[in-house]
């Protein structure tokens, strides 16, 4: 018994049409061809599939089940493209993914690492630019993809939760408060400030945090100086320029060389979240798709 996937479909679009004529014209052959195909299906079968009656196409016993089996075949033909599809996708594409700072720079190239592991053969861009640099490119479509520690609520971005970071004051070894677990408020307010730039998500977290403490950032903080990245606000810390606030993750290789000290401020909640983000209105690739799954799945439940 030999027979072909085309034999299967025009089978199955004669029995679910109940008629030659249709069937020939959904699957554009002559009806003489679809009625000398079902002939042949039928010798190589070895029994009658279909019943040509006045009132229409009937299948026989045999026919009931072989158009069960064509029908789970042609289903799982289906299935296997689609499937080699996305896999062709996968290991072909490349992604383009945008970071905030601290992600960008601290968390997301392991989390690359990994996840090339799983499909060497992809190419993944990473854009590192503060948080409002990320999401303007997820909304503009030059990313697919961000991590960002600020929201804007924009109701195109879908955002979901999947990383901690703790935000500490940091200053440098020569300080007074080098060694203390934390200050007050009103002590941290006292020091000279360096800060990142506006859009910055880290910039964001703590001034909401000072609004809600009933402090005004822009009248009651005392910024010396304002700096584009992570690298040069730790640098203007150990320098001696003033203190700063910044993330645990991003001043660990100075802790332990002893440059810098991160503290707690008392009274105010520093623990913030990343989110991964994408734009609603437009479908994610196979590739983009992949990714999102793995970040998703590789989030421990004390991270969020």
């Amino acid at each position: 018994m030999d027979f072909d996937f085309r034999d299967l479909e025009i089978f199955s679009t004669i029995v679910e049409l109940k008629s030659f004529t249709r069937a020939a014209e959904k699957v554009y052959l002559a009806q003489a061809s679809v009625s000398e195909r079902i002939s042949n299906l039928e010798a190589r079968v070895g029994a009658k599939l279909l019943d040509r009656l006045p009132k229409g196409i009937e299948l026989t016993s045999v026919g009931k089940l072989f158009y069960e089996y064509s029908k789970k075949l042609l289903e799982l033909r289906s299935k296997l493209l689609m499937e080699l599809k996305d896999l062709m996708g996968l290991r072909s594409g490349t992604l383009e993914l945008g970071g905030s700072t601290v992600p960008g720079e601290y968390i997301l190239p392991a989390k690359v690492a990994e996840f090339l592991k799983r499909y060497p053969l992809v190419k993944i861009n990473l854009v590192i630019g503060d948080s409002k640099v990320i999401r303007e490119g997820v909304l503009n479509g030059t990313l697919e993809v961000g991590v960002v520690g600020a929201l804007d609520h924009n109701p195109n971005l879908k955002c979901i939760p999947i990383w901690q970071d703790q935000l500490v004051l940091c200053v440098n070894q020569d300080h007074r408060f080098y060694g203390l677990e934390s200050i007050s408020l009103e002590e941290a307010l006292k020091e000279p400030f360096v800060i990142r730039e506006k859009g910055s998500g880290t910039l964001s977290f703590w001034e909401r945090g000072l609004k809600e403490a009933k402090i005004d950032p822009e009248r009651d903080l005392r910024v010396v100086a304002r700096l584009g990245s992570t690298t040069s606000v730790k640098e203007a810390v150990k320098s001696g320029l003033g203190v700063s606030v910044i993330s645990e993750r991003a001043i660990t290789g100075e802790i332990k060389a002893g440059y810098l000290w991160p503290l707690k401020v008392r009274g105010l909640d520093m623990l913030r979240k990343f989110y991964l983000i994408w734009d609603i209105r437009r479908t994610l690739s196979v590739l983009a798709k992949s990714f999102v799954d793995f970040i998703l799945e590789t989030v421990d439940v004390g991270e969020t």
